[in-house]
């Protein structure tokens, strides 16, 4: 089973708390942009979180701002690895 990995930000839309989508491009995250309603908005407030599911049980980890440079290489690298294998 192929492990997919989400990368989504927690953020505060009408009132509301909720986990949204970062935009993709061409299958890489771009962590400035989220998904509303099908069209990409440009929202730089927001925690950040890996969502992956192993074994058939769903894990998260927040990524904390700001990110070190190290930490933020080795989850791109990572993101990378698991959605593009053939690049890692």
């Amino acid at each position: 089973m192929a492990l997919k990995v989400n990368l989504k930000k927690y953020l505060k839309i009408e009132g509301r708390w909720q986990f949204v989508a970062v935009l993709r491009v061409n299958g890489l995250p771009k962590p400035a942009y989220v998904v509303l309603n099908g069209e990409p908005v440009k929202e730089t407030a927001g925690e950040l979180y890996l969502d992956w599911r192993s074994e058939a049980r769903r894990h998260e980890e927040i990524s904390l701002r700001p990110i070190d440079p190290f930490r933020k290489t080795i989850i791109a690298r990572d993101f990378m690895h698991c959605n593009h294998p053939s690049l890692g």
